[in-house]
């Protein structure tokens, strides 16, 4: 069919993809109503789930895929069902519907469960349901394999608040070791973190297997078990064949299983415990706060550097030092003396009392955009005034000398704009006046702070009042969408620090565009590729490619075997037409200053178009270009990285030009979101990139997409010019 459409450049995409090494083995997509279930650490959004079909306790490529809603309930579904066990957040995905934190780990469940948690990763490794309900101080009985921990009565609240508690200490356990043993090598990604993560339920499995109580029946959690868990769980690291050499070097440095479990089984204790004595009401706060909190990796990653924690330091220093690492575990993540202030999560039952004005009477609570947690405030500004905005009652505010941030996640579909939030009491009189956010505003999700100032500090605020883009007029259609959601109110927030170690980067935050591949590049900063664009000659040649000058701060380590995912979005601002491509299972090494990015032989490479007018849809599968092919990028002082892409792209534009025509003929600006997943990349001055989805349709039949996979990860947005 021929149309005189702006279709995006499609192999745009795969030039983009392929600067993160083309495209990755296949997930074997299965989806259906045939087999269910649920992923839970709270429920978790978009987690990666594996029908395990070898039993291997890992993922390999051609076994079956499925991934967990966005909609905050955990719910994953296979076609047709899995009768193998299963793998939960695999890949390092899957981000916490209450909280919004990424899951640490990877949760396992035998053949027949239909949830998947940290309960289930235990019966995983070897424990029956009467050990762990022996051991959690569980009723006997409870069935681990089909109960649901997060599951809740018609009034919103917990059907069994004990079970779910319980799951939270035990995640809060396992996750906190395997930061600190990853933390301790400066390790990221997801391989280290799965392997680590795995042999420390283990641990935990062969601990309660010899009949120790963790929870005993006053419900305090035997900071004795923690012990032994970690003198096992460090052994087994120690010893792993498939844990990193850079791991197992720094447990070393550290002493390792000698001396380790005396520095942090007591600060370990008393974070999950915090998680299981929580009330209800307060439960996911406190989970936030407990699975946020870093301090038992800081202090203990200091204490090696400043040669206080090594094999040989003496007992009495050891005691010193963990009666150090509990009492700043213990500390609040981020406020001055208490847990944070939640002044609204919208996810209350029943809903907080709210109301839109001047222009924003639609705005309502609704599930937010991908990255968002649950459900969040959307308001819908739909011309009116300039002032349109929502208030929000809260119930008193403890405003006072220490607390006096107020933060947000904000959405916003736009950039630069101002967001403005004030506190009001019983009447307007009572107001803090109009605050502006201290921080730049970007496209998507990000969190925002207001200071109130020290004159008007009050207890008498009742109201949280939200004026996005205040002092422009909203259209009346399509109107202005912004989204908030989690409001804090608590104690100045210092600007998080630059990671001193750990990260790729952009020199100078640019990057180059050469024409024919040869020297002859044209540099772009990223505020130009944000704002005005980069200038792409199209069609292009063959032999076009991005020029990098990579550097890396400090010196990271990636794990072995260390995978990533990529996913890349041209929109066409003028109409329907867009374009999206996605590869998996990229292995990323490093040796020195390479870093080596190469694509399986039997990879899943996909772009998905849509035509101007929205009628034409199709997905086209591009493996067979880039199967099998290494990039090697260089972080050598001066080094300039090539990526070629032109051929590529050339490739894609041939396939698809059975379904869309005029591609060769396209001109003009187009919105591009690339993300990229388990790659340590910032921006210069460290600065993570925002957090971004993009969702992948991997088939279409009748103009309906299917089969949709969901890669989330670094974000990055910004602009290209399709020039003569």
């Amino acid at each position: 069919m021929h149309f005189k459409l702006r279709l995006i450049p499609t192999a745009v995409a795969s030039l983009l993809l392929a600067a993160c090494g083309g495209g990755g083995g296949g997930s074997g997509l299965l989806t259906s109503s045939s087999s269910t279930g649920t992923v839970v650490d709270g429920y978790l959004n978009f987690a990666k789930v594996v029908c395990d079909v070898n039993e291997n306790g890992a993922y390999d490529p051609g076994e079956p895929v499925t991934f967990t809603s966005n909609t905050g309930d955990g719910k994953f579904v296979f076609r047709p069902g899995c009768t193998h066990s299963l793998l939960g957040a695999v890949d390092g995905t899957g981000t916490n519907a209450d909280t919004g934190l990424a899951f640490v780990g990877l949760l396992r469940a035998p053949a027949g469960a239909t949830v998947i948690t940290p309960l289930t990763t235990l019966l995983a490794a070897g424990l029956t349901p009467l050990q762990i309900t022996t051991a959690l101080h569980l009723p006997e009985g409870t069935n681990l394999f089909t109960v649901d921990p997060a599951a809740t009565n018609a009034d919103g609240s917990l059907k069994d608040a004990t079970l779910l508690k319980t799951t939270l200490a035990v995640q809060q356990l396992l996750q906190k070791t395997t930061e600190v043993v990853n933390g301790l090598a400066g390790m990221s990604g997801s391989v280290s973190t799965a392997a680590v993560y795995t042999l420390v339920a283990n641990a935990l499995a062969t601990t309660l297997k010899t009949g120790a109580v963790l929870v005993d029946t006053t419900g305090t959690i035997d900071s004795a078990v923690v012990s032994d868990m970690l003198t096992l769980a460090l052994t087994s690291i120690a010893n792993a064949s498939s844990i990193d050499a850079a791991v197992k070097d720094a447990l070393v440095d550290s002493g390792g299983a000698a001396t380790l479990p005396v520095v942090m089984a007591e600060a370990l204790t008393s974070q999950a415990q915090e998680v299981l004595s929580a009330p209800e009401a307060t439960l996911t706060a406190t989970v936030l706060d407990r699975q946020s909190n870093t301090a038992i990796t800081d202090t203990l990653k200091a204490a090696v550097v400043s040669g206080d924690l090594t094999a040989s330091t003496a007992p009495a220093d050891l005691a010193t030092l963990g009666a150090t690492t509990t009492a700043e575990a213990e500390k609040p993540t981020s406020t001055g003396g208490t847990l944070p202030g939640v002044l609204a999560t919208f996810d209350e039952v029943p809903p907080l009392v709210f109301a839109g004005f001047n222009g924003a009477e639609g705005s309502s609570i609704q599930a937010g955009p991908n990255g968002g947690s649950g459900k969040a405030l959307n308001v819908l500004r739909t011309g009116g005034e300039v002032w349109a905005g929502a208030e929000v009652t809260v119930g008193a505010m403890d405003v006072s000398s220490t607390n006096t941030t107020v933060t947000a996640r904000v959405y916003s579909p736009l950039a630069g704009i101002p967001i403005v939030l004030k506190l009001e009491g019983a009447t307007q009189a009572i107001t803090t006046g109009e605050i502006q956010a201290t921080e730049t505003v970007v496209t998507g999700w990000q969190t925002l702070s207001w200071i109130v100032p020290t004159a008007k500090i009050s207890t008498a605020y009742t109201k949280v009042v939200l004026l996005p883009n205040l002092g422009t007029k909203a259209s009346v259609d399509p109107g202005e969408s912004y989204f908030f959601d989690d409001i804090k109110l608590g104690a100045a927030i210092a600007a998080p620090p630059v990671a001193p170690t750990n990260y790729l980067y952009l020199k100078s935050d640019a990057i180059g565009f050469s024409a024919d591949g040869t020297s002859n590049s044209v540099s772009y900063s990223m505020a130009a590729f944000q704002s005005t664009g980069i200038n792409i000659k199209w069609p292009m040649a063959n032999g076009a490619a991005l020029k990098l000058n990579l550097a890396e701060n400090g010196t990271f380590n990636i794990a072995n075997g260390q995978t990533l995912s990529a996913a890349v979005q041209i929109e066409d601002m003028a109409t329907s037409g867009q374009i999206r491509a996605y590869t998996d299972g990229v292995t990323v090494s490093k040796s020195g200053s390479s870093i080596t990015l190469s694509v399986p032989n039997l990879p899943q490479a996909l772009i998905y178009g849509v035509s101007g007018n929205g009628n034409t849809k199709a997905v086209i599968n591009f493996a067979s270009k880039v199967q099998g092919i290494s990039n090697v990028l260089s972080t050598a002082t001066s080094a300039l990285s090539t990526v070629m892409f032109g051929e590529v792209v050339n490739f894609g534009i041939t396939e698809l030009s059975n379904q869309f025509t005029g591609i060769t003929g396209l001109r003009g600006k187009y919105k591009v979101t690339i993300v990229v997943n388990q790659l340590p990349l910032r921006k210069a001055d460290g600065t993570v990139f925002d957090t971004t989805s993009i969702q992948m349709p991997t088939s279409v039949s009748n103009g309906v997409e299917s089969n949709i996979v969901p890669v989330t990860g670094s974000g990055l947005v910004g602009y290209i010019n399709l020039v003569d």
